[in-house]
């Protein structure tokens, strides 16, 4: 009886701890569905044509998908307006798009830092990525104008982080760097043979919903 009355004693000391507690709420939600918009900045440069380092502004879309509030993937998609270094000259082709269109596409994996408890969620990440880029060159020896487009895969990879304005809406930076290899060329419709590799680095800012 006397074990019966202690242990029924411990219960209701427990209980009166427990609602004495406040219960922690959750500040962000990273599992499950989420979509955003960024506008972000480049710094590009590509190892036969573009050596000098060229920059330009855009903007872009993702979709998220958290397997948990930890693990996450994700698609999205970049769209930039690079401002050519490629001036005319009197004895070599030249860019005459100024800017010129320079797309992306990225498929990353990500690891979100933190707790639901926390409105601050850093997060890094790494994937595959393709790029688009299309410049129109002008040869003032021949007078010859053609049409070039470049695309190929390759790596991304960075980190970011995203501010909860609660736990549906969140305010995200990040910074990514994109590598790889243009691996098709067109001129005028026909392909070339001519690869090349790119190296871009961006920073983005955007907003994120989380259903």
């Amino acid at each position: 009886m006397k074990i019966l009355y202690q242990l029924v004693s411990l219960i209701i000391v427990c209980s009166a701890n427990l609602s004495g507690q406040d219960v922690i709420e959750m500040q962000s939600k990273t599992k499950g569905l989420s979509a955003g918009i960024h506008v972000g900045f480049i710094s590009y440069t590509d190892d036969k044509i573009h050596t000098e380092t060229e920059a330009g502004l855009g903007y872009g879309a993702q979709i998220q998908y958290g397997f948990s509030h930890q693990f996450a993937v994700a698609l999205s998609f970049q769209h930039f307006a690079i401002t050519t270094q490629s001036y005319p000259n009197t004895d070599i082709p030249y860019n005459i798009d100024s800017p010129y269109p320079y797309t992306e596409a990225d498929l990353i994996g990500k690891y979100i830092f933190g707790s639901t408890n926390s409105k601050l969620r850093p997060n890094i990440s790494l994937g595959f990525n393709y790029t688009k880029s299309k410049e129109t060159y002008y040869d003032p020896v021949f007078n010859y104008t053609s049409l070039e487009t470049y695309s190929g895969f390759g790596f991304c990879g960075g980190g970011g982080l995203a501010y909860f304005l609660n736990t549906q809406m969140s305010l995200d930076l990040s910074l990514i760097f994109h590598s790889g290899d243009f691996t098709t060329t067109l001129i005028n419709g026909q392909e070339l043979d001519f690869a090349h590799s790119y190296f871009n680095v961006e920073g983005l800012v955007g907003f994120n919903y989380h259903f």
